[in-house]
């Protein structure tokens, strides 16, 4: 059996063979937040899916496993193609640079007048993929954990795993950002 830093090592090289050119990978998350007294910020964080108010930010890890990209926190509403829209991640990302991401966020349109590579699982259209297509789909899947990891690890911290109080709103970022740069400190990243 492998030592954990033998493993972590040998995650690393695989991630670095298979996308060499990778700059960031990307997932968004949410936090609930205690519903806004403001109709209209009520409104902008408003979140059908999770049925609550909550605040989102875009995530992106390096190819070593660190958080090295957050977005400012956006409303609940905001669709994560809309929060890189926004977002400077285009202007620090180099020509050939790649980009990972989620199926949901279908960003490859804003990348490609950079010259990055905006690079997301198959959708099922038919519901029939090639054994190629699966296999180049697992392998993106499996370094994208890695982002899933982080984040799982910054939501530990009791701010962060309960309820944003109205009165911490306006310090969210700044708690956000010191919650994920926290958790790249924490031993079980890779």
């Amino acid at each position: 059996m492998k030592s954990r830093p033998q493993d972590i090592l040998d995650d690393t090289r695989l991630f670095k063979n298979n996308y060499l050119k990778t700059r960031v990978t990307l997932d968004a998350t949410e936090l609930k937040l205690d519903t806004p007294s403001n109709p209209t910020l009520k409104q902008a964080t408003f979140n059908i899916y999770k049925n609550s108010n909550t605040l989102k930010v875009m995530v992106g890890s390096s190819r070593g496993g660190l958080i090295s990209y957050i977005s400012e926190p956006y409303g609940g509403s905001t669709s994560d193609r809309q929060i890189i829209e926004h977002s400077d991640l285009r202007q620090k990302c180099e020509s050939g640079d790649v980009i990972l991401a989620d199926k949901g966020i279908m960003v490859q349109d804003l990348f490609a007048p950079c010259n990055v590579t905006a690079c997301t699982p198959t959708p099922m259209v038919s519901g029939n993929l090639s054994h190629n297509v699966i296999v180049k789909d697992k392998k993106l899947s499996k370094h994208r954990v890695h982002v899933e990891r982080i984040i799982g690890l910054m939501k530990t911290y009791t701010i962060l795993s309960k309820k944003l109080t109205r009165d911490l709103l306006p310090l969210s970022s700044e708690i956000i950002r010191v919650c994920i740069m926290l958790a790249n400190f924490k031993d079980n990243i890779m």
